[in-house]
């Protein structure tokens, strides 16, 4: 017992945090305005910050809440994104001189109408006039995805959702306005460039599910900041299809339009739906530098190794050469006009559609394989096949086998594999970047890759140009490409340091882990499953203790029905597995560890002095007898041969007698061979099996009719 004096201290300790507690509510109060003279309003603004705080808890206890606001902010992204690609089909359009067909409603609706300034545009004509164009946006574009960061810090992130969306539209419409009103081409590019600084949603949307799913298993947040990339590429899809669909209207800067209203339902919807998430606060320079760099499990690494910022950097190094390697398209559109005629014009916006389907299909493949090989080696898989595929396209060009659809063939194959490590820049940066700086750097990434969209394709423009005017081979612009996919993959390498290719570990059931607690706590091995039994008997073996023995127990018990059910289901099938595995895992490593071959012996030879006792053999007999008659198979004694030979096959003989074991002991490739290929047989057998019952479910027996019956 304690004494008094101990009793008053703990006392006066629990009233001490209850005054600190009871200090601290009335700062906030007060911070909040309870105490001022205005209290009506300050209760209000009080209740406000409370309503807020609530929603807020409830978005990260809520895993529904959370998949909720998530799939709103990939609408939100999806409509502030399908603006920009509205007007794919139509540049051309507005571009170029209107044909001698043109009808006045066209020409009027905005077709040619920069088509004399892009062709007096000093720096290249026509051509470089619609790249200058796209590029003005882009870079714009960089500079609100790099300071979405700091605008959020400043009004919220809401705040920062209403600057992009509604502040979004009236620049989409000032845009159009530009257009109809037939202001000069700079203007336009002017107020294209207004509308990319308001194009700043991106950041802000994985910002918002970083932060979400902050405590989530690393694989469950890759998965989720994936999600981003598949919302822009869906927006790619849609975008140019409706652009198509106005394009009939005769009315060419209506899809600037059309992204303004988008724009305010995004807006809409943040309003409505999306609660406002505080921004998590950066580290002082102190903290900072000492977590500056995490491991590939996420803990922090002593400050005396290098930061992550050399990480990033050679990330960027290698992302920078994937978006210089992407000129396939920009090929088809200008040279591929002069190798396959006005084909390559016309089923350019099929190239499109094509091509975003591809990108939808390449995100969930990209989480897969990230999962399986790291988000190191995915990347290198993925360029490394995208530089054959720019020589597949260089021999296709230069030879012109197979026409227009082949080269659209290997145009897919490539941007099945180059859309890799594009869908996974988010993960890769929050796997790279410490906590207290992801909002920071996910905006700088951003930025980064607007910037690299605008300006690497120009690095090789002149391969290019070189091809269209004849001084160089037709497809030197292509290998040239495939040279740079190759070289990012030289500058992915260093990153399998961070990301190794992912150890396979089993993971145990909550069955198994319920199993292995209970023979620790009694020693009985019954629920063990094969794979953790034959973990104790090696340890046994090891230690030169009594094997552990598991009863076969009895058929017909009130436990059967659970027994039966585990061996038909899952737990049983690993048993199987297991048996196959660790049967071939021990041929690998008696051919290749020659030092742990003794130490194997040792549990041979253990397993070659057990004997089958009568106990045994009656134990054995009784169960499997039992279960038979239980399961509705003939007796024994009216057909002999046949369980004779059902039994022979289903258990050929391993060796032609038990003495058979002192050999294998010296010598266990034959047998464990023979084990091996058994157990791998049980597990074709069972797929054989549940494919047919699968197969035959399928079949409304019900509804069947055979041929020649009523």
């Amino acid at each position: 017992m304690s004494s008094p004096k101990e009793d008053k201290l703990a006392r006066f300790r629990h009233a001490a945090r209850a005054a600190d507690k009871a200090v601290k509510m009335v700062d906030a109060l007060d911070a909040f305005g309870a105490y001022g003279a205005d209290f009506k309003a300050s209760r209000e603004h009080l209740i406000e910050a409370a309503k807020r705080i609530k929603d807020e808890d409830d978005l990260r206890r809520s895993d529904e809440r959370k998949a909720k606001v998530m799939n709103i902010l990939l609408l939100v992204l999806f409509c502030d994104a399908m603006g920009a690609f509205l007007m794919v089909p139509v540049t051309p359009r507005i571009y170029n001189f209107a044909p001698e067909g043109a009808s006045q409603r066209e020409i009027d609706g905005g077709m040619g109408v920069f088509a004399q300034e892009a062709s007096d545009f000093p720096l290249g004509g026509l051509a470089a006039a619609m790249q200058y164009g796209q590029i003005t946006t882009m870079l714009a574009t960089s500079v609100a995805n790099s300071f979405s960061s700091q605008l959020a810090s400043m009004v919220g992130r809401k705040g920062a959702f209403y600057t992009y969306t509604f502040g979004g539209a009236l620049m989409y419409a000032l845009s159009g306005l530009a257009g109809d009103l037939q202001m000069s081409m700079y203007t336009y590019w002017g107020a294209r460039a207004l509308m990319g600084l308001f194009a700043g949603s991106q950041p802000q949307v994985t910002a918002y599910i970083t932060e979400m799913y902050k405590d989530a298993p690393p694989e469950v947040r890759q998965k989720k900041l994936m999600l981003p990339m598949a919302s822009m590429v869906a927006a790619c899809l849609v975008g140019p299809l409706v652009g198509m669909a106005v394009i009939a209207s005769q009315r060419f800067f209506v899809p600037l339009y059309i992204g303004a209203l988008l724009e305010l339902c995004a807006g809409v919807l943040v309003v409505l739906q999306v609660p406002d998430l505080p921004i998590a606060k950066q580290q002082d320079a102190a903290a900072a530098k000492k977590t500056d760099e995490e491991d590939s499990d996420g803990n922090e690494v002593p400050a005396t190794k290098p930061g992550f910022f050399k990480w990033v950097m050679l990330f960027w190094a290698a992302r920078f050469c994937d978006r210089t390697a992407t000129g396939q398209f920009q090929y088809l559109q200008t040279k591929g006009v002069e190798l396959y005629g006005d084909e390559a014009i016309v089923m350019l916006p099929v190239v499109i559609v094509i091509l975003s389907i591809v990108g939808v299909v390449s995100i969930p493949m990209s989480m897969t394989k990230s999962r399986e090989y790291g988000l190191a080696w995915t990347c290198i898989f993925g360029q490394g096949l995208a530089a054959v595929c720019f020589v597949l396209l260089a021999i296709v060009a230069s030879t012109e086998f197979g026409g227009f659809w082949m080269y659209v063939l290997v145009v897919i194959l490539l941007q099945t594999f180059s859309g890799v490590a594009a869908v996974l820049v988010n993960p890769t940066i929050d796997a790279l970047v410490p906590p207290a700086r992801k909002n920071a750097w996910i905006a700088y990434q951003a930025g980064y890759s607007q910037v690299t969209s605008a300006l690497c394709p120009l690095i090789i423009i002149p391969f290019l140009s070189g091809e269209l005017d004849g001084d160089i081979e037709t497809g030197t612009y292509l290998m040239v490409n495939g040279v740079i996919c190759a070289a990012s993959v030289l500058l992915y390498l260093p990153l399998i340091k961070k990301f190794p290719w992912p150890k396979v570990e089993t993971m145990l059931s909550a069955q198994e882990v319920e199993a292995m607690k209970y023979f620790e706590d009694t020693g009985d091995a019954s629920l063990l499953s094969w794979e953790q039994l034959g973990s104790v008997l090696r340890v046994n073996a090891k230690e030169g203790r009594p094997l552990t023995r598991v009863p076969f127990g009895q058929v017909g018990t009130e436990t059967w029905a659970d027994e039966l059910a585990r061996l038909q289901s899952a737990p049983g099938n690993r048993d199987l597995q297991a048996q196959f595995d660790k049967t071939g895992e021990f041929l690998s490593d008696w051919r290749t560890k020659p030092d742990e071959r003794e130490a194997k012996k040792v549990s041979l030879r253990a397993l070659a002095d057990t004997e089958w006792s009568d106990e045994i053999r009656d134990e054995f007999g009784r169960w499997v007898a039992g279960y038979l008659e239980l399961h509705g198979y003939l007796r024994p004694d009216l057909a002999t041969n046949l369980y004779k030979a059902m039994i022979v096959k289903a258990f050929p003989p391993m060796m032609e007698n038990k003495s058979g074991w002192a050999q294998v002991a010296e010598d266990p490739i034959p047998h464990f061979t023979k084990i091996n290929r058994h157990a791998g047989t049980f597990l074709v057998l069972d797929y054989w099996h549940k494919s047919e019952q699968k197969a035959f479910s399928r079949f409304q027996l019900a509804t069947l009719r055979i041929t020649g019956t009523s």
